[in-house]
C-alpha cells in the first residue's frame, strides 16, 4: 500500500475499511495481514474487517498443532497450506502473531499489513511495560525463554510496526496487577 502507517484505534477503526474497500476496488484479490503480539486486539480487528468486507479469515492460532514454547514451529503447515489454496483467487484475511515470518515461510505475499499493539492510554508503554524498540539482544537472551523470546525476538528482528501500513492501537486503561510474593 505504501511506507506511510496510519494509526487507528476502536473509536475510529473504520478509517481502515475505507482505505480497503478503496483498495479492493482496484485489485479484486488482497491478502490483508494482522500482526502483533498476543492479546493486541488482531483476532477482533480480523473479525470486524472480515465482516465488513464480507471476506475470509483465517486465523493462524486455529493450526496450532499443540502449544509449544515456540509459535512457527507449533503451525500445522500442511493443513495452512491447505486452506491457501482454497482462498486463492479471494480476498481474505489473514491474522496472527509472527505474521511476517509465517507468509516467509509460506512464500505468501502480504499486500497490506496491519499491526496491532496495546498501550496503556496514560503512559503509552507497549503492551503491559513491553516497549520492544528499547529492547537490546541481550535483554532478550537474559530476560526470556520460550514463546515470550520467539516474540521478543520475531518483533526486534521483523519490526513490523515500522513497515505497516496501519497501526491499530489497542488502549488498556486498566491498572497492572501484580502477584503478591510467595513467602
Amino acid at each position: 500500500m505504501g511506507n506511510i502507517s496510519i494509526e487507528v484505534t476502536a473509536e475510529n477503526r473504520n478509517v481502515i475499511i475505507k482505505k480497503l474497500r478503496t483498495l479492493r476496488n482496484i485489485n479484486n484479490q488482497m491478502v490483508i495481514g494482522v500482526d502483533g503480539i498476543c492479546s493486541s486486539g488482531k483476532t477482533n480487528l480480523a473479525h470486524y474487517i472480515a465482516s465488513e468486507l464480507c471476506i475470509d479469515s483465517i486465523h493462524l492460532d486455529h493450526f496450532l498443532v499443540h502449544k509449544l514454547d515456540c509459535y512457527l514451529k507449533a503451525l500445522n503447515s500442511g493443513l495452512l497450506m491447505q486452506q491457501l489454496k482454497i482462498m486463492e483467487g479471494k480476498s481474505f484475511i489473514i491474522e496472527g502473531c509472527c505474521l511476517l515470518d509465517v507468509a516467509k515461510f509460506l512464500n505468501l505475499g502480504i499486500d497490506v499489513l496491519i499491526y496491532c499493539k496495546e498501550v496503556s492510554r496514560d503512559t503509552n508503554i507497549w503492551h503491559y511495560g513491553t516497549n520492544f524498540d528499547e529492547y537490546a539482544p541481550s535483554d532478550i537472551d537474559s530476560n526470556f525463554s520460550g514463546l515470550d523470546k520467539e516474540l521478543f525476538e520475531y518483533h526486534k528482528k521483523m519490526q513490523p510496526w515500522m513497515g505497516a501500513d496501519f497501526t491499530y492501537i489497542l488502549y488498556n486503561d486498566l491498572k497492572m496487577i501484580q502477584k503478591p510474593e510467595e513467602h
